[in-house]
């Protein structure tokens, strides 16, 4: 039987360098990454046209940052027409955008800023002052948004690809934000 560790109500306020709201975001981020790396996985298994078993041996050990880099070769390697190779690219992109935000947000430091009293990450790209970003909530669920976007995409063109009723190609396809683009942003 699992134990059940009781939090008390005001356990997110014992955080002091981030509000409820951005811890609740933080880990809907990388909820929804988890899902959307399933969903890049089973379409490479659908490229590769291997049972997703097999995949996950021939798989094991690859860095699992390189999956939309082998879903590109795949789909090259598969000459599929030029239609829906271009959506797998512009999935892919938008997956590898996704996935630098959630390991630059993961792995970053959080703090609360003294000036803009908001919750603040410092982000390990390089050395110096520009690698601070404060991102408001909106921007975090931005973040989240743009990677359920990716993972719906991805679930909309293995659909395609099975032929389920009412399925189509994806078509908006936005193009990626990212945080290390935001940063510079900021800096200037």
């Amino acid at each position: 039987m699992a134990s059940h560790i009781p939090f008390p109500d005001d356990w997110a306020a014992s955080f002091q360098s981030a509000t409820a709201p951005h811890l609740h975001v933080y880990g809907a981020i990388n909820f929804e990454w988890q899902r959307c790396e399933f969903e890049i996985f089973a379409l490479m298994a659908a490229l590769a046209a291997t049972p997703a078993n097999v995949l996950k041996t021939l798989m094991a050990g690859v860095d699992t940052a390189m999956f939309p880099a082998k879903v590109k070769t795949l789909t090259k390697a598969r000459g599929l027409p030029k239609e829906i190779g271009e959506t797998i690219e512009r999935l892919m992109n938008l997956a590898e955008a996704c996935r630098e935000n959630r390991d630059a947000l993961m792995n970053a430091m959080p703090y609360l800023d003294e000036e803009s009293a908001s919750p603040a990450y410092l982000l390990f790209y390089e050395e110096g002052p520009e690698n601070k970003i404060t991102l408001s909530l909106t921007q975090m669920r931005q973040v989240c948004d743009q990677i359920r976007l990716c993972r719906l995409s991805i679930e909309e063109l293995l659909n395609f690809f099975a032929k389920k009723p009412n399925s189509s190609m994806p078509v908006n396809i936005p193009a990626p934000i990212r945080l290390a683009l935001l940063r510079h942003a900021n800096s200037r």
